[in-house]
């Protein structure tokens, strides 16, 4: 009798661990592979630049997918377009700005002395939040990201 209560006891505490480790599961972000280009050390201010980011929708459902690359301290993202990848409608490939990007002076505050910092953000019809490179409320870190490490001269 006493070991059948330690099986039920220790098949519940396995159930309830088990639940706990689903619950805390993390889904993997579909934002892969962020890009500055060019992604040189000290950029002219008026140097073209273009951001690229793949998105890998892991064969999940996407409709109405928008990705657009925002800065910090600048108000307007800017949207970003397949450019490679996406054959069939599938959503699945690399994003990037179609056409002329911002020039580089734009993006910072004070050339010379700042780097640009910048974040994308993936949304859909089926999440509700979306997925954000790095995460929610944070840009490339300066100085641990080498894609983060490009300073704009004067």
């Amino acid at each position: 009798m006493t070991s059948n209560r330690i099986a039920f006891v220790s098949a519940i505490g396995l159930a309830v661990l088990a639940l706990f480790m689903i619950g805390g599961a993390e889904a993997v972000n579909p934002l892969d592979n962020p890009t500055i280009i060019p992604s040189e050390e000290r950029v002219d201010s008026n140097t073209v630049m273009n951001f690229a980011i793949d998105f890998d929708s892991g064969g999940d459902t996407v409709t109405n997918l928008a990705i657009d690359v925002w800065f910090d301290g600048i108000a307007d993202p800017i949207a970003l377009t397949c450019s490679s990848g996406c054959e069939s409608g599938s959503p699945d490939g690399t994003y990037s700005i179609v056409g002329e990007g911002p020039q580089a002076g734009t993006l910072v505050a004070s050339p010379g002395a700042d780097k640009i910092s910048y974040g994308f953000r993936a949304t859909w019809d089926e999440s509700e939040e979306g997925e954000h490179w790095p995460i929610i409320g944070e840009t490339c870190m300066v100085g641990s990201d080498e894609s983060c490490n490009v300073r704009v001269n004067t």
